[in-house]
């Protein structure tokens, strides 16, 4: 402790201690870009910025600094129909609670649906016995809100279908894709924006051959691609990405 410097400066009022000159969170790069050097600051000593945490393989970054947590509630139902066809439906309402002045909040509906036609029928009526060995075609939709680095948050609103498919008790095929419109409310730094939507795809391909009961070998392919025009601070934020993994599965 006795290497860190006395005092350092940090922005008035910030949870996470923002540097004025490198701001990180929403609120304190809207303050910095709106008053510039007029940004008021506080200065807090080494004995105050250092703390110990007994830490375990679990603890995150949100556990050392603190989150903001959402609220969110929702009702909904969930099981087989038929040994054919299985229903999930759940409505209800999300609400952010980010604070410091200008704060954007979403406040709104939150819903998820999805209808999935067991193409092998279930042997029976009871929703435990829908096992993951079971071929299925899914058809969904979400909407939900997420934390985001443009501005304080993002809603996303997704359409989605997955196909998954048993061969013989040894080879899985899950071929998943989804397309999404992202929407983002007025951003105020590093530049200010009008609210925008993108588009954001994610195809994806999971194959998995099961050497035993017990073990599996696995590849995943996957591209994802954010589809817009939008240019903040000079960065332009249409991109796109192939990914591929393989891996190994132990089912207990």
């Amino acid at each position: 402790m006795e290497l860190l410097d006395d005092e350092i400066p940090v922005i008035e009022g910030c949870e996470v201690n923002d540097h004025p000159y490198h701001p990180i969170c929403a609120r304190c790069r809207a303050l910095v870009a709106e008053l510039g050097p007029e940004t008021p600051v506080d200065w807090i000593g080494r004995d105050t910025r250092y703390a110990e945490k007994l830490a375990t393989p679990d603890t995150s970054v949100a556990d050392l600094i603190g989150d903001v947590d959402p609220i969110r509630a929702r009702v909904g139902i969930n099981g087989l129909v038929t040994s054919s066809f299985a229903f999930l439906g759940m409505v209800g309402w999300g609400s952010s609670l980010y604070k410091g002045p200008g704060a954007q909040q979403f406040d709104s509906l939150i819903a998820q649906a999805e209808l999935k036609w067991y193409i092998a029928p279930n042997p029976g009526n009871d929703p435990v016995s829908a096992t993951l060995s079971l071929s299925s075609l899914a058809l969904g939709y979400t909407r939900d809100f997420f934390n985001s680095y443009l501005g304080d948050f993002y809603a996303r609103d997704r359409g989605y279908a997955t196909l998954s498919h048993f061969f013989g008790g040894r080879f899985l095929l899950v071929i998943d894709g989804g397309v999404a419109a992202i929407r983002y409310p007025d951003i105020r730094a590093p530049q200010a924006v009008k609210a925008f939507t993108a588009i954001y795809v994610d195809p994806s391909l999971f194959v998995e051959y099961r050497l035993s009961d017990s073990f599996g070998l696995n590849s995943t392919l996957r591209y994802t691609s954010n589809i817009t025009e939008q240019v903040i601070a000079g960065d332009a934020l249409k991109w796109s990405r192939f990914e591929g993994f393989i891996g190994v599965r132990w089912f207990i």
